[in-house]
């Protein structure tokens, strides 16, 4: 997982790529080449409702596993298949 988060920030700050296409890079993208659109990778009625929330330097500061807050103030909330 880190490495996913560590790729996306070298794209927006070191490549400058803009946030939203980077962003498509690891998410809906690889939904899309795994056969899992419109579950994975997007944020739409239906899906699973995986988040990341990012802090201003980039930093992990929430994620949602199917809609339940699984990790917030750096330390996992959820057990099992989540951290």
């Amino acid at each position: 997982c880190s490495t996913v988060h560590d790729e996306f920030c070298r794209m927006v700050r070191d490549e400058q790529i803009p946030m939203e296409l980077a962003l498509r890079t690891i998410t809906s993208n690889v939904a899309s080449r795994m056969g899992l659109s419109g579950r994975k990778g997007v944020i739409t009625p239906g899906a699973d409702a995986d988040l990341v929330v990012w802090d201003d330097a980039l930093g992990i500061s929430k994620v949602f596993a199917r809609g339940k807050l699984a990790y917030s103030e750096k330390r996992p909330l959820l057990k099992g298949g989540f951290e």
